[in-house]
């Protein structure tokens, strides 16, 4: 564990790595792999959610805010569908 490093209350650091200096580690965190000097970790497992004092974007990151709402979709596939069907009856 490198210098200035704080480890939140009930976090555990579990394995032969280094936890880089000036980290911070959050409480309940699990850590099992190295962690960057300058960085903060969360979660467990842990992961580095800021380096140098910048956010961490991860891949594969659900947009929480914009998201489809399946039901709508299905709503709108189910219309589109009853539409042709009744287009259909009409023509024929």
């Amino acid at each position: 564990i490198g210098d200035n490093v704080l480890i939140g209350s009930g976090a555990k650091v579990l394995g032969p790595f280094m936890v880089g200096s000036n980290s911070r580690v959050a409480a309940n965190a699990v850590v099992l792999k190295e962690i960057p000097p300058n960085s903060t970790a969360v979660g467990a497992p842990a992961r580095v959610v800021k380096k140098e004092g910048e956010k961490v974007n991860f891949v594969g990151e659900v947009d929480q805010i914009n998201i489809d709402d399946p039901v709508i979709l299905e709503l709108i596939m189910l219309r589109t569908e009853l539409e042709q069907i009744k287009a259909g009856l009409s023509a024929g």
